[in-house]
């Protein structure tokens, strides 16, 4: 099955998720972000801010703000396609940046080796930590100009595959956090 074929049906399972269930898949992920190694050691903390159907991850966020972590997300340039993550004091009433995603303003973003973790989106990830996303390239682009990142995918269970369509372009993060386990890798 072709990445697009998949993608689509993928993206309708995940959007048919029930709005409690949603709820509290959401608050057992942010449960064990809040518990997870890597998130409790970093200071910096690269993330996303999720959109439409995406596990919600704020509460995380939010938290790890309150605990004086510093939190970055990331602002894409289409006519490059690539990104860069600049920080945040707070997760409120960011401007909306491209496709439609809340996005930090400002003029310095972050250096990629100053992440301690990067918390990646993806509509599903397989058993080998490799993603499909929305099919833009941004962060396996990003990745491979910044290797040797500790990358943590969010994923609710039910979208994890054994296994993915892939190329050479595609980078697979190092572990992957669901609702379920806590952690699938």
């Amino acid at each position: 099955m072709s990445k697009q074929i998949l993608r689509r049906k993928l993206l309708t399972q995940r959007d048919s998720i029930e709005a409690a269930q949603k709820k509290q898949w959401d608050a057992a992920i942010n449960e064990a972000l809040r518990r997870h190694e890597w998130f409790l050691q970093a200071q910096m903390i690269f993330a996303y801010y999720p959109i439409n159907s995406e596990p919600d991850i704020l509460p995380a966020l939010e938290y790890a703000l309150r605990q004086k972590k510093q939190i970055a997300l990331p602002r894409c340039d289409t006519q490059t396609r690539s990104m860069q993550f600049y920080p945040v004091q707070s997760l409120h009433s960011l401007p909306v940046g491209a496709y439609g995603i809340p996005a930090p303003e400002g003029e310095e973003y972050i250096p990629a080796k100053h992440a301690q973790l990067v918390i990646v989106p993806g509509i599903s990830f397989d058993d080998a930590g490799y993603r499909l996303g929305y099919g833009g390239g941004y962060y396996d682009r990003f990745f491979a100009r910044y290797s040797g990142l500790r990358t943590l995918g969010v994923c609710y269970k039910k979208m994890m595959q054994a296994q993915l369509p892939k190329d050479e372009k595609d980078i697979a993060v190092l572990s992957v956090l669901t609702e379920q386990r806590g952690e699938t890798r």
